[in-house]
C-alpha cells in the first residue's frame, strides 16, 4: 500500500494538538492491510490513515474509540 500526505484533517476532538488547535504530528491518508489483536483475538482491518500518535483503522470489529490495541 501507499500513504500521502493529509494536512488539512480537521480536528476529531482526541489526539495532540498544540495551542492553536492544529495537530502536532502529520498524518498520512493511506490503504494498508493490517492485523489487530485485542483480547488475545486477531482482527483484520485497513489503516486509512496513520501518523506519529495514532492511526484509524476500518474493521468489521465492534472496538470502543480510544482501545489500545497491538497492530501487525
Amino acid at each position: 500500500g501507499q500513504c500521502a500526505t493529509l494536512n488539512t484533517l480537521a480536528p476529531s476532538g482526541r489526539g495532540a494538538y498544540d495551542l492553536s488547535g492544529r495537530r502536532v504530528h502529520e498524518r498520512y491518508i493511506c490503504e494498508l492491510p493490517i492485523v489487530l489483536v485485542h483480547e488475545g483475538k486477531e482482527l483484520g482491518g485497513i489503516a486509512t490513515n496513520i501518523s506519529l500518535g495514532g492511526m484509524y483503522v476500518v474493521t468489521d470489529a465492534s472496538i470502543a474509540f480510544g482501545t489500545t490495541l497491538r497492530a501487525r
